[in-house]
């Protein structure tokens, strides 16, 4: 008997601690297991995105999939399959009844992957494109693991917090789908923390250029996806940076004005219609108390519309924000508790976290209204505050899963805190994989009112509009001017 006993002993020494220590222990390279790892954690959100999103089976008959997204979407289907430009809608009742010029509202998509169109139908090609800026997404993720030091257990729990949260899924699930820009912010925060460790910001330096290109083509290919509130999210996060530190300034406002000029070809249009769009403001957080409700709060789309009241008329989608019990606790202790417990702030997160605090506090009560008064188009078109939380939501997950790790490093070697933590992913786990069923999509239509919706008369409808072609002609222009000086500025010869 005690020679079985030793016998086990050995091989769980010599078989599950190897693994247990290869989990919990940080690492910069990439080998075969952290390459499994990372296959096996896409492929499970492959399947979680198709049983969201019912393998491509989506009812568009509810919310802004009938009234917003699908017609869109089948629009220029019907422009791929025919060979013509998406320029007008056969009315304005996707376009928020403003205008039947397709380009003339800066949220519609116009991704190069829309090409997809032409060999799928619109509910499978909302879940492939899903798929594929999901897989953008974790690349920068995996950047995100070699730049903070992860261990494979604090990516995981990153990976997670990310992907699944209750804010993307809720609005995915209602509509929403060009929130696909959602999936870029990685490489935005990489892009944030290049300049919040730079030295020097010089034009003519090849280093300062390729940030300058990447900032601009990421935020591009996110209003290509129709992402604009991303885009202008992202803008005011680098803005404030900019603000808040002055040897950051040129390199934001460089940044900002390369994001601008790229993208005019899509910011140009909407300003056509500058008054006719509807900008009455609908308000943040009503208070403190819902943002841990948000987060905690296990609310479905039965009971989307139950918090309405004097204070809010939004439905919960705007609000949500779930990551579980488990989940919360963790960002409170590892994102805010570990680092003002007087440990070595990392320079990223010192030079992020009051710009974040500001949008933070611009996402409550009815802040906001206040910077809608300022003139400038791209920051009044902002109706739904709560929605600025975003970015400093995912800056707590960082934040937490570095300082996680710092945990692990310095004193999570004991098995019982091992286990702890393997415990307390279970439950995270657990809880994003119930709050993802509640969302799925065949389940949300069941609690909307039924809004009929005819995909097959929205044709391309172009006719002769000179004040609409000459100005996408000048922002196509300007656009390709800029991607050229962008492009010279990287491949440059230098001495």
């Amino acid at each position: 008997m005690p020679q079985t006993e030793t016998t086990l002993q050995d091989r769980w020494q010599k078989r599950v601690m190897p693994v247990v220590e290869w989990l919990f222990h940080s690492r910069d390279g990439f080998g075969k297991w952290e390459l499994g790892w990372i296959i096996s954690l896409w492929l499970a959100g492959l399947f979680l995105f198709g049983q969201f999103f019912n393998w491509g089976n989506i009812p568009f008959d509810f919310h802004d999939w009938a009234e917003i997204s699908a017609p869109r979407i089948a629009f220029v289907q019907d422009a791929v399959k025919t060979g013509q430009l998406p320029l007008h809608m056969p009315d304005g009742s996707a376009l928020r009844n403003v205008t039947d010029r397709y380009m003339a509202l800066p949220d519609v998509m116009l991704a190069p992957q829309m090409l997809l169109l032409g060999v799928m139908p619109v509910g499978w090609f909302v879940l492939v494109n899903v798929w594929l800026l999901y897989t953008l997404g974790l690349f920068g993720l995996v950047r995100l693991w070699k730049r903070l030091h992860l261990s494979p257990i604090s990516y995981a729990v990153l990976y997670v917090l990310f992907n699944f949260n209750g804010s993307i899924l809720s609005h995915f699930s209602v509509g929403h789908v060009n929130y696909t820009g959602y999936f870029l912010y990685p490489w935005l925060f990489l892009l944030l923390m290049d300049m919040a460790e730079c030295a020097h910001f010089s034009l003519k330096s090849r280093a300062s250029w390729r940030w300058l290109a990447g900032y601009a083509f990421l935020l591009f290919f996110m209003l290509l996806n129709g992402s604009f509130h991303q885009f202008i999210w992202s803008l005011m996060l680098t803005g404030l940076v900019g603000l808040f530190h002055w040897r950051y300034l040129l390199q934001a406002f460089a940044g900002i004005v390369a994001a601008g000029l790229l993208s005019a070809v899509r910011l140009l249009p909407p300003a056509l219609h500058l008054g006719q769009f509807d900008n009455e403001f609908l308000y943040g957080y009503p208070a403190m108390n819902d943002i841990w409700m948000a987060l905690v709060g296990m609310i479905g789309p039965d009971k989307a519309f139950a918090h309405t009241g004097q204070l809010t008329s939004l439905g919960w989608w705007e609000y949500d924000l779930f990551v579980g019990l488990a989940g919360a606790v963790f960002l409170v202790f590892f994102g805010l508790g570990w680092w003002l417990s007087g440990r070595a702030v990392p320079a990223w997160l010192r030079s992020l976290s009051v710009p974040a605090l500001v949008l933070f506090s611009l996402s409550m009560g009815s802040v906001y209204r206040l910077v809608m008064y300022i003139p400038i188009p791209l920051i009044n078109g902002e109706r739904v505050s709560a929605r600025l939380i975003t970015l400093p939501f995912i800056l707590l997950i960082l934040a937490a899963v570095s300082g996680f790790q710092c945990f692990l490093d310095t004193k999570g070697r004991t098995t019982f805190l091992r286990w702890g933590s393997a415990i307390g992913s279970f439950l995270l786990l657990n809880d994003m994989w119930q709050h993802l069923r509640l969302w799925r999509v065949n389940i949300a239509v069941q609690y909307f009112p039924v809004t009929p919706v005819n995909l097959a008369i929205k044709v391309v409808s172009n006719h002769t509009d000179p004040a609409y072609t000459n100005l996408l002609l000048a922002g196509a222009g300007i656009t390709i001017v800029m991607g050229v000086v962008l492009l010279v500025g990287v491949f440059r010869k230098t001495e």
